[in-house]
């Protein structure tokens, strides 16, 4: 009996000893085939450029009818990229809270989703020089008590809707309650789409939201829709500030890749491509001042 006991062992350290060099073998296989890939990839020179985008909103990044990534923020990323044969760009798409993880995590190197510059992703990330100047409505129903939007005191004791997911006028607007506990705007808070927001307008569900002008004219298009932009005065413009302009992000030792962008930001800024791009998709020319940061 002590016998088969020592031939089963015996036979058993063959097994596991012959089981873990296959397992080895594997292993420097899938090595090889990374290190070749790798290898490859420097051969040529071009590093694979991998872009993030939530898909959403119009016109920034969104799927057209056939299911193709498309935009203002699609089109400038792309054209950029032209520009720099070194790189080679790829597009994913992401729900929009997965997109600042992946950046961390270093599955992607560049975001890009009409993003805002706001204090705490300054301290994590890097941005690209402002991509365009944002231009805001303030929309709301026919016949609304809202006349005029001069100032966002205006739209205090109205219940007004907004994004749940850190968007440029939501950070603005809680920004504007913080500061004025006294002459609160209601807010509440949502992730539904911005077709949903406008209908809640339309429907009287809610008083207004802010959304960008190009956002408005593409979906009030698209839905039909009765309700009503107004521009909002010098004051806002003043008080949203910080949220005047939108921009690219990289995670943190994305630097060269960042400046080489930039210096294609600043031919297009001077050559009149950021203008072109923003009067197709925008209906006006949102590039950015000289100065901007």
């Amino acid at each position: 009996m002590n016998t088969r006991h020592g031939n089963s062992n015996g036979l058993f350290r063959r097994v596991l000893a012959g089981g873990i060099a296959v397992l080895l073998a594997m292993g420097l296989a899938a090595c090889g085939s990374a290190q070749a890939a790798q290898e490859s990839d420097s051969s040529t020179g071009v590093r694979t450029i991998r872009a993030v985008t939530g898909g959403s909103p119009a016109p920034y990044t969104y799927k057209d009818e056939s299911g193709t990534l498309t935009g203002e923020n699609i089109e400038l990323t792309k054209a950029i990229f032209k520009e720099l044969p070194q790189y080679k760009l790829e597009f994913e798409t992401a729900d929009f809270k997965a997109i600042f993880p992946g950046l961390d995590s270093g599955r992607y190197q560049i975001g890009v989703n009409n993003f805002a510059k706001t204090d705490e992703r300054k301290d994590k990330y890097l941005f690209s020089k402002p991509i365009y100047k944002n231009r805001y409505v303030a929309v709301v129903a026919p016949g609304s008590s809202i006349t005029k939007v001069d100032s966002l005191s205006d739209l205090a004791g109205h219940t007004m809707l907004t994004s749940a997911d850190g968007t440029n006028i939501s950070i603005a607007l809680q920004k504007y309650n913080k500061s004025n506990p006294d002459d609160q705007i209601n807010l509440k808070f949502s992730s539904v789409d911005i077709p949903d927001e406008i209908r809640q307008v339309e429907n009287g569900q809610v008083d207004a939201i802010i959304i960008d002008g190009p956002m408005f004219d593409f979906y009030t298009k698209k839905l039909n829709s009765k309700t009503q932009a107004i521009e909002l005065g010098e004051k806002v413009s003043q008080e949203l500030q910080d949220q005047n302009y939108s921009y690219l992000v990289f995670p943190k030792g994305e630097e060269k890749l960042r400046d080489e962008v930039n210096e294609v930001l600043t031919r297009f800024d001077k050559d009149g491509t950021t203008k072109k791009l923003t009067e197709k998709w925008f209906g006006s020319d949102q590039t950015p001042s000289p100065d901007a940061r």
